[in-house]
């Protein structure tokens, strides 16, 4: 094909070629890749190619409003040619008009694409200068990737929908929907960044920030579980960074809260921080009993869509921390037998954060515990496959650690020394703290095998100073 293909290619975009169907997407295809530099193409061709591309745009509507073939398989393939139309209008400063034909067409013409792809139809807005619009349609979009657990795509649309209603004036059912966003903002950054990371806290006292302008100006938030996700982002910022009084006292207030307004959900959650926040301080007792609660309250099908909400899906998480606490208390068979529900619950669904919590927390206990180290290890490539696709950060070290301790575990002192260095380094960069100190006891058992004794007196030093 010639470097000018992108212009022929032009000339027959009309009514009169829609019979070359195949011949007319298969070369489309081609010249979006030309933009997107798949394809070798000089510079001048491709401005060449662009300019006529803008201008055979009003072919292509007169396409898509003829009756005669909206009814055929042409309809399926016309999401293609829109998302052919984005890549190659992005880049191009289209005037705002044709960014608004394009989404107008999307919308009137094609209602199940502006549905199901609402960042294609939030793109053309935005380069449309349709500022309000736009801002609904990214925020819709970052919904529906967190949901998905698209953790990335969700911050970024979620971040693009929030910046745009920053510079709307303020109405109170745009404020209603910034504080949505803002909140669901957090879930996200926890994951990708690390809890304790700026970027997580930042979002929750944002997020706190209009919630209070909010009622300061009589409204109240309409969604009564928006003030309990907020306080589990301070919750979990505190617990990974192991400010053991700090997460005592807010699990406290949620808990308090969730009693007084008598609210199931966030009483199972608060439940659920109590036992972990008391299993962390040494409490083991009286975080069993909190768990307890927390589990007796769990209903799968009401709770586990509101895992974007609180971190994780309450129910399983409950679950692999009672299993630590039941190892604890000596109970070895409960201890495994909650760390099987938990996975067994996690795979009934399909969000990622959940189960790169379960599968953190499974490998660690009981199964390193018991000797299972390939249970564990198995867990532990599976959690790094994830988090590496998830872009998760956070679990992806806690990943390497488990792989590093089991190194250790089985004669590979060297190894486990390497891994588990990484994998404290980038653990640590996320502003986690928490395991840190179980982290370096196992780096300090690697190092004594390889007879490195004044590495493994650092290490407990190390963690002796954080507890």
């Amino acid at each position: 094909i010639a470097p000018d293909r992108g212009v022929m290619i032009v000339e027959e975009i009309t009514p009169a070629t829609v019979a070359e169907r195949g011949s007319f997407f298969s070369r489309a295809d081609y010249v979006c890749k030309e933009y997107r530099g798949e394809h070798p193409i000089d510079p001048d061709s491709r401005s060449r190619a662009g300019q006529k591309l803008l201008d055979c745009i009003g072919n292509l509507f007169d396409v898509v409003a003829d009756p005669g073939w909206m009814v055929s398989s042409w309809k399926l393939d016309i999401a293609r040619a829109w998302n052919v139309l984005g890549e190659i209008t992005s880049p191009l400063h289209v005037d705002g008009h044709v960014h608004a034909r394009i989404a107008d067409a999307i919308e009137s013409q094609f209602p199940e694409i502006a549905e199901n792809q609402p960042e294609l139809l939030a793109r053309h807005c935005t380069e449309a200068g349709l500022i309000e619009k736009a801002a609904l349609l990214w925020g819709k979009a970052g919904q529906r990737s967190l949901s998905r657990s698209a953790l990335v795509e969700a911050i970024e649309q979620l971040t693009r929908a929030l910046r745009q209603f920053a510079a709307l004036p303020a109405t109170p059912a745009l404020r209603r929907e910034q504080i949505k966003l803002q909140v669901a903002l957090i879930n996200p950054l926890m994951h990708v960044k690390g809890y304790a990371a700026p970027e997580p806290k930042a979002a929750a006292e944002r997020a706190r920030v209009l919630i209070e302008q909010a009622e300061a100006l009589g409204e109240p938030p309409d969604d009564p579980l928006l003030l309990f996700s907020v306080l589990y982002g301070f919750w979990a910022a505190n617990s990974i960074a192991f400010n053991g009084d700090a997460v005592l006292e807010l699990s406290e207030q949620f808990v308090a809260l969730a009693e007084k307004q008598r609210a199931k959900v966030p009483l199972m959650v608060g439940h659920r921080l109590m036992g972990h926040s008391l299993l962390c301080r040494g409490d083991i007792a009286q975080s069993r009993a909190h768990l307890d609660r927390a589990i007796s309250l769990y209903e799968p099908a009401e709770q586990r869509p509101l895992a974007t909400r609180f971190g994780q899906d309450a129910g399983p998480s409950a679950l692999i921390h009672r299993s630590w606490a039941m190892w604890v208390l000596g109970y070895p068979e409960t201890a495994l037998s909650d760390a099987h529900r938990a996975v067994k619950y996690v795979r009934e669904s399909d969000q990622a954060a959940t189960l790169m919590f379960v599968l953190a927390h499974g490998s660690l206990f009981p199964h390193t515990f018991r000797g299972d180290y390939p249970a564990a290890s198995a867990q532990a490539q599976e959690l790094f496959a994830v988090a590496d696709a998830k872009g998760a950060l956070l679990w992806k070290a806690a990943a390497m650690f488990v792989q590093g301790c089991i190194l250790g575990l089985t004669g590979r002192a060297s190894d486990a020394v390497q891994t588990s260095n990484s994998a404290i380094t980038l653990y640590q960069s996320t502003g986690s703290i928490i395991y840190v100190p179980y982290f370096l006891s196992y780096l300090a058992s690697a190092y004594a095998r390889l007879a490195e004794f004044k590495d493994a007196w650092r290490c407990i030093g190390e963690a002796m100073t954080m507890m």
